[in-house]
């Protein structure tokens, strides 16, 4: 209980940010110490360390030309937390092996030059994350994550929406999603309708047994209700992340997944009846 309050307090989406960078500054630390002359280990490892903050911090600058999305001071802190102990261990591994080998370990140059890099670069681009974080509108519709692969974009309409909140509230951020799965609802039942008049317009031309029909179309109604489901699946983890973001209950979300199960359980029983109909 405790570590998930811990986990609910630092934000799910910081920890991902964290380990993210944690796992690549190990993996690339570990490959340069690896690469001859051995010697120059400790320079490519500070060159990794320099590279991946610097990365990570161009990464939050570069949300602010994204629509809806921020640069986030807190990311950045997370990201430059995950590189610095990434790095440690072949840190470390390489200082012995520096020190088994009688070379020097004096680390005060490289320390002179990762100062320099914190007060002249990285210090600025933190502060700047500073100036231009700011909450997203809490009803701003981020239409661009409606379309999965092999989903035509001009089947699903957009909504445009206004508020007169002043305040960001949890039903708020609910409602944003509950527009986006809107859509994604009425995407489905087109198609799936049109997937069930296609197999009753091929009943009615040419007579079949029941068992060749299914197999006919089963393979295409589970392909598409593979894509339905994995795009709610976005929807559905994206209004957790923006309620765990902004301090609300994670699973204040579950009401979307209710939500869809309920349409998608009536939508089935609606096209069951229609076919049992037109078949029999």
């Amino acid at each position: 209980m405790m570590l998930e309050t811990a986990i609910f307090n630092i934000g799910v989406d910081k920890l991902q940010h964290f380990f993210f960078y944690m796992v690549t500054a190990f993996a690339l630390a570990a490959t340069v110490c690896l690469i001859p002359p051995f010697a120059n280990g400790l320079q490519r490892i500070c060159t990794v360390w320099f590279s991946l903050i610097f990365i990570g911090m161009l990464e939050e600058y570069r949300q602010l030309l994204i629509p809806e999305r921020t640069a986030e001071y807190y990311d950045a802190i997370a990201n430059t937390l995950g590189v610095s102990v990434g790095v440690l261990l072949p840190l470390l591994m390489h200082l012995k092996w520096r020190r088994s080998k009688g070379k020097d370990v004096s680390l005060k140059r490289n320390f002179l030059l990762l100062g320099a890099a914190i007060l002249f670069v990285f210090s600025p681009l933190l502060y700047g994350l500073i100036v231009f974080s700011e909450p997203i509108p809490p009803t701003m519709v981020n239409n661009k994550g409606l379309h999965a692969q092999n989903i035509p974009q001009g089947d699903i309409p957009k909504h445009e929406t206004t508020s007169t909140e002043n305040s960001l509230t949890s039903e708020a951020i609910i409602e944003k999603y509950r527009l986006k799965l809107e859509e994604l609802q009425q995407y489905a039942n087109r198609n799936v309708e049109k997937l069930a008049d296609e197999a009753i317009s091929e009943w009615k031309a040419k007579p079949m047994t029941l068992t060749d029909l299914y197999s006919k179309y089963v393979e295409r109604a589970n392909e598409l209700e593979k894509q339905i489901n994995a795009k709610f699946q976005q929807i559905y983890e994206a209004a957790k992340d923006d309620l765990q973001q902004y301090g609300f209950n994670p699973e204040d979300a579950e009401v979307l997944k209710k939500e869809y199960e309920d349409a998608k359980e009536a939508e089935k029983a609606a096209i069951m009846q229609k076919v049992a109909t037109e078949l029999f």
